[in-house]
């Protein structure tokens, strides 16, 4: 008997995958509450979310904040 099984799950597997970026977005659903990248990847009728931590560095105790060119204070992450 031969027959076509069809993988129902909707999340792309295990393996490379040639995805589209069907959506970047910014989520502060993390159970820490801190800010997150949301990034949704599609193939086909497959997908998955995934979140990428924008507060991962540490910030320089000496000197918290630097300002832009612009004059905007941003944070001053450590190098090392």
């Amino acid at each position: 008997m031969k027959f076509t099984s069809q993988d129902s799950n909707p999340l792309i597997g295990e393996g490379e995958h040639q995805a589209t970026i069907a959506r970047a977005y910014m989520s502060d659903d993390s159970s820490t509450g801190e800010t997150q990248l949301a990034v949704l990847f599609k193939v086909g009728l497959k997908q998955i979310t995934r979140w990428f931590n924008l507060k991962g560095f540490k910030v320089d105790p000496d000197e918290p904040k630097t300002t832009d060119a612009k004059g905007r204070e941003i944070p001053n992450y450590l190098l090392t």
